[in-house]
């Protein structure tokens, strides 16, 4: 229903819903701003996880979701990155705002304990409610797959609006001291008691129960899809596939929580990139290119490490000695390394490219031994078509008889 009503907006009026998206991306760059300037006062109190994910939200999302709204005022999805921009740069604000006036300076900002924790709350739940249902149950054109999605998606709405009243109880109980703790945020839901805590628990039951079934609408939408939306849920499939390694990538923080908040702003660009359809068959590169630089890279610390064991344990070097040729081991071994493992990744991922190539090195070879001028015609039409597929083809020859002696 909500995405009807958004799609008719943007039909009967594209210029009213792309400047009510713009004042909304202003509200979110105006909100960060303030709070960047609020958090300088309170003694630069922002930390990496969740504040550094809400302003990414803010910023990025909210300007992709301005984007696509401009480009195609009837996007759903790009309504829901406009939303999640501006409720996480009031969110960011609030909490700013609420420090200041309750730890800060006690008393000094009006409503300042409100402030600061009801658009937290909503901000988390709305946020996060529509990433795990709705952004998988409407992408990419913001319909459902079919009629019978209909209850998931009731389902789902009902589970985010629990989840909103829930948390936003939940932050308000709490208050601004509460969330803070030793100068970052300890939102920890699971310490609440009665009603708010039976809603937020409700509403995160409602959304992981539709979470798989959204999951699901993605291959069923994949299988009746056009070669388009088919590379547009490639597109999105990628950025989901970095977003849950960085969840799930054992590293040190505060490197794992800077890769986590840079993987939610990958996959919102991957989102807006495939609904705006630009560039959407370079898909196939980019996931080479990456696939192949974490083998190499993968294979290269092995090799450096193991060499380094081998010369420190084995061998009577000393440890300057064994980094230094286990480096130089690395150097040498890149580009053949690079080489070999690109080639066995485009042949598994980017198999058109691989194809493309062998065509093009066996005509070459073919070229060095044709002498029939017919033959040479017709093998380079076939090459071309195979490799480019051009829609229009033709091959103009010089007439040496009318040339000038």
């Amino acid at each position: 229903m909500i995405g009807r009503v958004l799609m008719a907006a943007g039909d009967e009026d594209a210029k009213t819903a792309i400047a009510l998206a713009r004042v909304l991306w202003v509200v979110a760059i105006a909100s960060v701003i303030a709070a960047l300037a609020l958090a300088v006062a309170n003694g630069w109190n922002v930390g990496v996880d969740p504040e550094g994910t809400l302003l990414v939200s803010a910023v990025l999302i909210g300007s992709l979701g301005t984007l696509v709204v401009g480009r195609r005022p009837s996007s759903v999805i790009g309504w829901m990155m406009v939303v999640i921009g501006v409720l996480d740069g009031l969110a960011i604000f609030g909490l700013q705002y609420g420090l200041y006036g309750v730890v800060t300076r006690p008393g000094s900002l009006p409503a300042a304990e409100a402030i600061g924790t009801i658009p937290y709350g909503a901000a988390i739940g709305i946020s996060f409610g529509l990433l795990i249902t709705f952004f998988l149950l409407l992408f990419p054109d913001g319909k459902l797959p079919s009629r019978r999605w209909r209850p998931v998606a009731w389902i789902g709405a009902i589970g985010i609006v629990l989840m909103v009243v829930g948390l936003t109880l939940i932050a308000v109980d709490f208050g601004v001291e509460g969330i803070y703790s030793e100068g970052t945020l300890a939102f920890d839901a699971s310490r609440a008691e009665g009603l708010p805590r039976v809603l937020n628990e409700a509403g995160h039951a409602l959304v992981f129960l539709v979470f798989p079934l959204a999951v699901l609408s993605l291959f069923v939408r994949r299988r009746r899809a056009g070669p388009t939306e088919r590379h547009q849920l490639r597109w999105f499939a990628y950025g989901a596939v970095v977003f849950l390694v960085s969840i799930f990538a054992p590293l040190p923080d505060p490197l794992g929580l800077w890769f986590e908040v840079a993987a939610t702003g990958f996959l919102f660009v991957a989102i807006a990139v495939a609904i705006l359809r630009y560039r959407l068959y370079d898909i196939d590169r980019i996931v080479s290119r990456t696939v192949s630089y974490a083998l190499v890279s993968g294979l290269l610390v092995a090799l450096f490490l193991g060499i380094v064991f081998v010369f420190g344990s084995v061998l009577p070097f000393e440890g300057d000695l064994a980094v230094a040729a286990s480096t130089l081991a690395v150097a040498a071994s890149f580009n053949p390394l690079r080489r070999r493992v690109q080639s066995g990744v485009d042949r598994r991922f980017n198999r058109s490219r691989y194809d493309a190539l062998h065509t093009v090195d066996l005509f070459a070879q073919r070229l060095r031994e044709e002498v029939d001028l017919e033959d040479l015609r017709v093998e380079l039409s076939a090459v071309t078509t195979m490799t480019m597929q051009p829609e229009h083809l033709s091959l103009w020859l010089r007439d040496e008889s009318s040339s000038v002696s």
